[in-house]
Order: structure tokens, then C-alpha cells, then sequence
């Protein structure tokens, strides 16, 4: 992997190279200069060094096992037989050198064609239809939560808005709509096969819903059950309507009420009064209870709880700027990191898992969650005990703890330290306070009031004031010996002090 970039250099004629033996021109041609494919180890093997071809192919069988004991003998068994046909020990260690590393990655030839090949068809698919290409790949890896959040996020890296699912334009799995993808109908948890069946066949019928009480005069309600309907208000499938959601899910039982006896007149093959009335005025049924709307973060979650992801908005999206003086990786970053590094993130606590240790006290797995992904933390019994009841409590928090790489699986957890209230890390984590007076806004005697509320404060923070000169252009700036500390009571009283004030902590 480490000489793409060679390669292509190479490639595009911006440098030139040489083959450290003449034997390797012919083997390497075709590729530059550089070793590609597997069957090249085999052809240098045995051209280079004598072996037979049973024996090149042991030799790139063991090179690639990456054991040393098994790579130190073929390096003396391929070195003394390649000098023993002429060739040079020095260019024979360089050479050895190269093998060994591309056998970190290689492959035989038809493989690494078929690889690239598919790639390329990708690659062209994703420059030209990127919105029906990652519509397909989001749908291919429904099933794995991970891969689909890692797609989400790449989709609003591209500019491709990727909304709740429609009960007007989805289908059974993500699909293109306009400028946008639309999650499928499939992807809502405790909807089945029958149930997507029925709503799709109602809506070819009558084209549109244009409200619930519509829907539910429709759609078979023998399959399409109250549960059903109520996991479609939650995900934001009924958002067509132009009808908060809570208003829908006050109204539901009306709905199916009225649509259970549509439905038995159909049957009958009678017609009420009422039920023509309602066809005959469209919109008029459709009137909902006078409830306020559920708040944001309700909201969120129910998104969350049907279609497993934060769809609409992340939660913690209204905090990124907050959170980012505190944190230093992000759930994704940490997985590149190696064991034992010291991180800050800021996430939600999401599951958590409670086990009791060999002294019989409570330790937990919590499931953390930021924008980017989902990261296992483990929290031994000392701090579970301490900080247990914040991670009930579904606020923004700030994690320090060090990365933790499981030797066999490779996979990476971060064991807690400390878990910090997004309320509370300015007064925990912060290191400098920067309070800026714009003299020109300011009202008399305001340094005065400033130097007597940080007099009450005692801290780790390096204060400093910062005057702007009645010019606008000159500054005067204040460095004070006490360190505070940046408390929300605090910072409330110096911003009650008069305007022309701003605030920094980091």
C-alpha cells in the first residue's frame, strides 16, 4: 500500500526508475517497477534465486505469514541462492526488503484485477451518481449500524440531505428523491414485510395519502396495526401531512376508528352518509387535536428509538461548538489510535450494560454516541458508583479516559476516568479566561465591579482582561496574578455587569 503513490508517479512518467537486476524487468514491467501481484514473488523467486516453483511458491507463502523465525530462513535461503547465480548481496537485501513488504498486503493477479475492476465501476458510479450510489450502498448495509452511520455522516460530507422515510415516496429500502434520499420503509424497527406490502398497495390505488385519517381508510389495518402506525408517526413518515406529530399521535385512535368502520362498509358494500361526506369534502376529516408539538429532544429520541439513528438532527449538534475546547478525538478518530492514548470526547451515554466483578460490585459496558459513530467504554466499579446517575441522564457529557486495543480482535474501547457535565466542563477543564471590555460600550466603573466578582472566585484559570481603547484601535491588556474559576453563576454575573462585555474560556 505504501508505494501507490510511487506507483503512480512512475505511471504518469513523473519519475524515472531503474530494476535493480536485469532479471526483474521482465517480471516487473507491467507494473512499473513494483511488485503487485503474488505471482511475481513466485517468478523472482525462482529466476532470481534458483527455486523451483513448488519452492517459490512455500517461499511466498511464508514471507506473507509475517512470522520472523519463518522469514529470517527464507531470507538466507533466497539470498545465498540468488548469490550464487551472480548477483550482488547488497541490491539481493534491498530486493528481499521490498517482497517482505508487499507481502504485508498482496494478492494474486485475477484477485487484485477483479478488486480493481469493481472499484473503478464504483468510483465512476459515486463521481456521477453519487446520490443513487450511496441510496444502493445504504441499503446493501442496512443491516450493520455502524457502516450505516459511517454512511449517513459521508452522505452529509457530500451535501446529500438524507431524510426520514416518506409514506408518500419511500420504498421498501433507501431510495432517491429529488435532491435527497429517503430512508426506506424497511429500515423502521417493528415494521414488517406485510405491513410495507400494504401501504405501498394502498398508495398505488388512491396515489397520496394526503392525511392520516385518509391512510387509515386505506391501508389494511389487519396488517398495518396500531403499532405500525404509531413507529411511522415517531420516525417522521407522516411529515408529508404538514401535521406535527403529536397532533397525529392524539388523533391516532380516532383515525383507526373511523378507517376500521370505512373499512367494514367497503366490505358490506355499503356507503355511509358520513363516509361520502368525508370523500366528498377531501382535507375536511382531516382535523387533529389542539396539542403543542413534542419538544426537540423528544423528538430525536423517537426518531432514534424507530429508525435507530438520529435522522432529523443529532443531538449533540447543538453542542459542537460548546464541546469542542474540551475534546480531543471524536468516536471515530479514537478507533485509529493505538492502546493506552489519553482522549476527551464528547458523546450521550447510550446503553448501559451493568455486570458485577469477583467482589460483587457493579461495574458497566456503556455504549457512548457522538455525530460520528458508537464507541464501547468500560467503567470500572469506583466510577460507576460515582457517576451512574449522569449516565441516566441522557445531557451532553464530556469522557476522559485512555484507548484500550484488544490484542487478538484489534477492536478499541476507551476505559473512563472521568465523565464531565457539558454544565460543568468550562469550570473543570478550562485553562484560560479571556474577558474582553469594549470601553466604548461599557458602563462607568465596570473594572471596578469585574476585579470585585473574580475576587470571589478561586480557581485554576490564567485571567485575563482585555481593555479596547476608546480609539477602537488600541488595546490595554491585564494579566492578573489570582486564577479563577469560570462557573456558570459566575459568568452570569460579569455578563450582568454592563454590555460591551465577551467571555472565553479554553
Amino acid at each position: 500500500m505504501e508505494y501507490i503513490p510511487e506507483f503512480a508517479d512512475r505511471k504518469f512518467g513523473r519519475k524515472k526508475y531503474e530494476y535493480l537486476l536485469p532479471e526483474l524487468r521482465e517480471i516487473l514491467e507491467p507494473t512499473n517497477g513494483i511488485i503487485v501481484y503474488q505471482e511475481q514473488i513466485i517468478q523472482i523467486a525462482s529466476r532470481v534465486a534458483g527455486f523451483t516453483l513448488a519452492e517459490a511458491d512455500d517461499f511466498r507463502r511464508a514471507v506473507g505469514k509475517k512470522k520472523a523465525d519463518l522469514i529470517k530462513a527464507q531470507r538466507e535461503k533466497f539470498i545465498a541462492g540468488a548469490v550464487k547465480r551472480g548477483h550482488a548481496q547488497r541490491k539481493l537485501e534491498q530486493l528481499f526488503d521490498d517482497i517482505e513488504k508487499f507481502a504485508n498486503y498482496g494478492f494474486n493477479k485475477s484477485h487484485s484485477v477483479a478488486y480493481a475492476f469493481v472499484t473503478y465501476q464504483t468510483a465512476f458510479l459515486k463521481t456521477h451518481y453519487p446520490r443513487e450510489f450511496m441510496a444502493a450502498l445504504l441499503t446493501s448495509e442496512m443491516d450493520d449500524t455502524d457502516k450505516v452511520l459511517k454512511n449517513l455522516n459521508e452522505c452529509r460530507q457530500m451535501g446529500i440531505p438524507v431524510d426520514p422515510p416518506d409514506v408518500n415516496q419511500s420504498a421498501v429500502d433507501f431510495v432517491v428523491a429529488g435532491e435527497k434520499i429517503l430512508f426506506g420503509l424497511k429500515a423502521i424497527k417493528g415494521i414488517g414485510e406485510s405491513a410495507i406490502e400494504a401501504i405501498l398497495e394502498a398508495r398505488k390505488n388512491i396515489g397520496k395519502f394526503t392525511g392520516l385519517y385518509e391512510f387509515c381508510q386505506h391501508v389494511d389495518l389487519r396488517r398495518v396495526n396500531r403499532k405500525v402506525i404509531e413507529a411511522l408517526i415517531k420516525s417522521g413518515a407522516f411529515n408529508s401531512f404538514g401535521a406535527p406529530r403529536a397532533k397525529l399521535f392524539a388523533a391516532l385512535e380516532k383515525a383507526i376508528e373511523t378507517g376500521q368502520a370505512a373499512q367494514r362498509d367497503r366490505q358490506s358494500g355499503q356507503t355511509s352518509l358520513f363516509g361520502a361526506f368525508q370523500a366528498a369534502s377531501g382535507t375536511q376529516a382531516e382535523v387533529y387535536p389542539d396539542v403543542p408539538e413534542w419538544p426537540k429532544n423528544e423528538l430525536l429520541q423517537y426518531e432514534r428509538e424507530c429508525l435507530g439513528f438520529y435522522v432529523t438532527e443529532h443531538p449533540l449538534s447543538s453542542y459542537a461548538d460548546a464541546l469542542a475546547p474540551y475534546t480531543t478525538h471524536d468516536t471515530r478518530s479514537v478507533l485509529e489510535l493505538p492502546d493506552g492514548v489519553e482522549v476527551r470526547l464528547g458523546i450521550l451515554a447510550g446503553a448501559v450494560t451493568e455486570r458485577r466483578n469477583k467482589q460483587g460490585r457493579l461495574f458497566a459496558k456503556v455504549q457512548a454516541e457522538d455525530e460520528k459513530g458508537f464507541l464501547g467504554v468500560f467503567v470500572n466499579a469506583d466510577l460507576y458508583e460515582k457517576y451512574a446517575p449522569i449516565l441516566n441522564s441522557k445531557e451532553p457529557l464530556v469522557l476522559c479516559g485512555n484507548t484500550s486495543r484488544d490484542p487478538i480482535s484489534d477492536a478499541v474501547e476507551v476505559r473512563a476516568r472521568e465523565f464531565i457535565p457539558l454544565s460543568t466542563a468550562r469550570e473543570k477543564l478550562s485553562r484560560r479566561f479571556d474577558i474582553r471590555i469594549d470601553t466604548r460600550m461599557a458602563d462607568p466603573g465596570v473594572v471596578d465591579k469585574l476585579h470585585a466578582a473574580l475576587a470571589k472566585s478561586r480557581g485554576k484559570c490564567q485571567t485575563t482582561i482585555v481593555l479596547v481603547l476608546p480609539d477602537g484601535r488600541n488595546e490595554m491588556v491585564l494579566r492578573l496574578e489570582q486564577r479563577i474559576s469560570p462557573s456558570a453563576d459566575l459568568i452570569k454575573e460579569i455578563r450582568s455587569l454592563s454590555r460591551g462585555i465577551s467571555l472565553a474560556a479554553v
